[in-house]
């Protein structure tokens, strides 16, 4: 819709419209200030005039130019006050009334009348009064003698303000109405300046707005060469137009840009989608290869996969005879719901000689791509169709650098297939290489594990035979031990027992040296008899008959026993043997021999693996709910 300035809907709608009424209201104010201070003066001014006429005849009578009879006298009290004169006279000291304009008041006293406040009349603090009332002015004022302080009687001087009230209002009236035709006077010259000197440049203005709306920003227009404030938006307008157009232009220009590379970046995005999908279909492949030997689902797969990479009409896989003369189908996709091509006979052999594609693929080991078989004199399909293939690609299968089969594409469409098609067919072959392969190394390790289980029967059968006759043998060697531990624990038993009798004195006092062999005896037998006990202990920890006989154990007592029966042995050595022993330990659970045991071998072997002049320590302590025993030395250690 254009917009026009010029139509009174629109000029009311318009800058200027609320320009003038802006004006205009400025106007309204400054002039109602204006007359209402004037208004308010002129109505002072009358109320003076008023208040000067009222009180005229007593400064007359004051400065002795008017006597008081003249207050009696209508004429003159007309001239001087004016037609509405109420009432005039002259009360003495008594409030006797006299020389009045009115002939009822005359000789009365002012006590009389109610009308009138005799408090007004004050001789002894006489003062001037003027009284206001709605309709009426009085003025009360005191007359002097000559140099006297005291009056010798009031003036009293009632006028009427009908008069005065209807010139304010005629006024009033008049300044309102010249109020008002100042306002419209105004409006007019106001509206028709806007219209002569704004409406039509502002036109101008718009129009060129409009053009901009509808964006026909190609405007040539004479600029106004004014140089208020329209003339300057003119020339802006026109300004920013031809800056817009040429804006327009360059974004005309980096659209077009922009649609060409969202073109490229389109079919980038397309070209990284098919990669993406061929990446993701090849990764589907390479795992199925890597978790399924099931050569034919691998296959199947592989078809699926070329299917949904490169459209065509029929796929198969073809396998090259072990003499290497024929080929013959293995798989063929048949993904398709409405087959196009007929689906090739499965095991079916075909001549290798006569296919000149699949010779070309063995020799080069490269794909082979035929965009339009018409134009190819040597093609022949790979098996017989009821439609002339019009494309074909087929990549060799090739597995040691030996071509073993083919997987082949048609389409009934010339120009179906492109090199990129070749490429991905080729990593698909390669996959179905591997899958091959897999499959061949499989049945070999197969074969390989069936030989391998039967060596491994006849292997195990050997061992158990053997196992049979070590269990023999470890169980006659068992018996053996417990034997002769037995049998040498009794004639020990006796020696011990007498060589304590001869050094305790029973055979007979002995010399020094006898009784240091006597001792030699006692701890060689006493060690020997540990001995046999370790051995008989190990025997039936490996036959399982060791029992413990569980109780409670004072650890102290344990101690000290065990150091009592290795004294003898290590007081004569080389090695410090510290004891650290607590008065008094809870009881333990345990068997008290084994524990002994324990002690006595724990320390004697520190003892016999660490060097003269080297030290043993053995300590108890109390911890968290249990008893710990440390047997330090500084020999060579038990290794980890």
């Amino acid at each position: 819709m254009t917009t026009q300035i010029n139509r009174p809907v629109q000029f009311f709608k318009s800058l200027s419209f609320k320009i003038g009424v802006i004006i205009i209201l400025v106007e309204v104010v400054v002039l109602t200030l204006a007359g209402a201070i004037y208004l308010d003066r002129f109505s002072n001014a009358i109320d003076r005039r008023i208040e000067e006429q009222v009180m005229l005849p007593a400064s007359l009578i004051n400065s002795g130019v008017l006597s008081l009879v003249s207050l009696a006298d209508q004429e003159i009290m007309h001239q001087l006050v004016g037609e509405e004169l109420l009432e005039g006279w002259a009360v003495d000291e008594e409030g006797d009334i006299f020389a009045s304009y009115t002939e009822p008041f005359r000789g009365q006293n002012i006590n009389n009348l109610p009308a009138i406040k005799s408090s007004d009349f004050d001789f002894a603090q006489p003062q001037t009064q003027v009284i206001r009332n709605a309709n009426d002015i009085t003025s009360i004022t005191p007359i002097y003698r000559n140099n006297e302080t005291i009056p010798r009687l009031f003036v009293y001087i009632k006028v009427g303000t009908t008069a005065a009230q209807q010139e304010k209002r005629e006024i009033r009236m008049l300044f309102l109405s010249g109020f008002a035709l100042t306002i419209v006077l105004t409006s007019l010259i106001i509206v028709v300046s806007f219209r002569l000197t704004l409406l039509g440049r502002l036109n101008g203005v718009l129009k060129i707005l409009e053009k901009v709306r509808q964006d026909k920003l190609n405007i040539q227009v004479e600029p106004d060469r004014s140089p208020d404030e329209i003339g300057v938006l003119h020339r802006n307008v026109i300004t920013m137009t031809e800056t817009l157009h040429r804006r327009s232009l360059a974004r005309t220009k980096a659209q077009a840009e922009l649609q060409q590379e969202i073109e490229v970046r389109k079919q980038a995005e397309a070209a990284e989608r098919r990669e993406r999908a061929f990446a993701n279909a090849l990764l589907e492949t390479t795992q199925l290869i890597n978790k399924s030997l099931d050569v034919e689902e691998v296959l199947a797969r592989i078809l699926q996969a070329v299917d949904d990479i490169v459209p065509h009409d029929g796929a198969n896989i073809m396998l090259l005879d072990h003499d290497q003369q024929t080929v013959y189908v293995v798989k063929y996709c048949d993904c398709h719901t409405e087959q196009r091509l007929a689906p090739p006979v499965l095991n079916r052999h075909y001549p290798f000689a006569e296919l000149s594609g699949l010779q070309q693929m063995s020799s080069t080991g490269r794909p082979v791509l035929i965009t339009d078989t018409q134009q190819q004199d040597t093609w022949q399909p790979t098996s017989p169709q009821r439609r002339p293939i019009r494309s074909y690609v087929g990549a060799p299968i090739v597995t040691a650098e030996k071509p073993i089969g083919f997987l082949n594409i048609d389409s009934l469409e010339p120009h179906a297939f492109t090199e990129k098609h070749a490429q991905q067919l080729a990593a698909f072959a390669n996959q179905a290489a591997i899958a091959l392969n897999n499959a061949r190394l499989y049945n070999e390790l197969e074969q390989y594990n069936q030989t391998l289980e039967e060596a491994v029967k006849q292997r195990t059968a050997e061992l158990t035979e053997a196992n049979v006759e070590l269990r023999k043998l470890s169980r006659a060697k068992d018996e053996f031990v417990s034997n002769v531990s037995h049998e040498l624990r009794t004639p020990l038993t006796s020696l011990i027992g007498y060589a304590e009798l001869l050094r305790d004195g029973d055979g007979g006092p002995l010399n020094p040296v006898q009784d240091g062999m006597v001792g030699v005896i006692e701890r060689n037998g006493r060690r020997l008899r540990d001995l046999i006990e370790d051995l008989l202990t190990l025997s039936r920890i490996n036959t399982g008959t060791l029992h413990h006989a569980a109780e409670q154990v004072d650890l102290v007592a344990t101690l000290v026993e065990a150091r009592r029966v290795l004294e003898p042995a290590l007081g004569a050595g080389d090695v410090d043997v510290h004891w650290s022993i607590p008065d008094a330990l809870p009881t333990i659970q345990g068997d008290r021999a084994q524990l002994e045991r324990v002690v006595l071998n724990l320390v004697t072997n520190a003892v016999k693996f660490t060097l003269p002049g080297g030290q043993v320590k053995v300590t108890v302590t109390d911890g968290d709910h249990e008893l710990l025993l440390r047997v330090a030395d500084t020999g060579i250690g038990i290794p980890a």
